[in-house]
């Protein structure tokens, strides 16, 4: 387990997650800052035996077990909340409109010969 949360900490975090947080948040003028990216912290976790860093409830368990204390039960208990982009609610909202034109038509799929318009329409 332990291997693969360095091989996470190694290629998802700089080559994702980080570049996503550092891209979004220059482009609305914030300066943000990674606390639990700091080195010392870093080597304590990865030091940890991985049973405590994992449990049958998920993950996140030092985190939760360190400010027990200080915050509320309904923020330490609820599940994780992700930050997945509304796509549904573009395609049926301001977006329609694009989806109902000339580029998603049957002959325009069709003759682009790439994909089924059957599936695109679904």
């Amino acid at each position: 387990m332990n291997e693969v949360l360095r091989a996470d900490q190694e290629l998802v975090l700089p080559n994702d997650m980080l570049k996503k947080v550092d891209l979004m948040s220059m482009s609305q003028g914030l300066e943000v800052r990674t606390p639990f990216l700091a080195h010392d912290f870093v080597e304590l976790i990865n030091s940890l035996p991985e049973e405590y860093k994992l449990t049958k409830q998920g993950g996140k368990r030092i985190l939760r077990d360190s400010f027990s204390d200080l915050l509320p039960r309904s923020i330490l208990d609820r599940p994780k909340k992700g930050f997945e982009i509304p796509i549904k609610e573009w395609l049926n909202g301001e977006l329609e409109a694009f989806l109902d034109g000339p580029l998603f038509t049957a002959e325009y799929i069709q003759n682009q010969g790439l994909f089924e318009f059957d599936y695109v329409d679904s």
